[in-house]
């Protein structure tokens, strides 16, 4: 995924297979993701809730007819369908889990303290992803990165 920063609009992907959108004037730190032709279609929100020693994340999925960013963006009565929650060390996030808002089940975790051995040569942004098996792949790896951007974005990670 291909990212660069657009100032007060968010990070966007010039030339990727998706678009983060910060939203501006909103309650809580949100974003938009949009894909398709053109990155053009919402296709999921995600709002922040950083605190000191724990991030976290609620993530409110969309289905077809996608809304566009002329549409509202209020959440209404929608319910999140994924929690993203960190567990941070520093500004250094050490854990993160992605798991089912209703259930509690874990689909996925990444850490850099796992990686660790493995990885010793790498760079601080390398961490070891663990996936459900029969869950979305690259779904699951999407809202990592744009976590992990949007941390940044809003200086509360690595």
């Amino acid at each position: 995924v291909s990212t660069q920063s657009t100032g007060s609009s968010g990070i966007n992907a010039e030339y990727g297979l998706a678009e983060l959108v910060k939203k501006k004037m909103a309650m809580r730190i949100t974003f938009h993701l949009y894909t398709g032709e053109e990155m053009a279609e919402r296709r999921a929100t995600m709002n922040l809730r950083a605190m000191t020693i724990k991030k976290k994340a609620h993530v409110y999925l969309y289905e077809a007819p996608y809304p566009t960013s002329d549409d509202p963006t209020d959440l209404d009565e929608k319910k999140p369908v994924l929690k993203i929650k960190a567990e941070n060390w520093g500004n250094f996030i050490k854990e993160t889990k992605i798991v089912d808002a209703v259930t509690g089940e874990v689909y996925a975790e990444m850490s850099k303290s796992a990686a660790k051995e493995e990885l010793e040569e790498a760079s601080c942004k390398t961490f070891l992803m663990t996936i459900k098996p029969g869950v979305d792949v690259a779904f699951m790896c999407l809202c990592a990165v744009f976590f992990n951007v949007a941390m940044k974005e809003e200086g509360g990670g690595s």
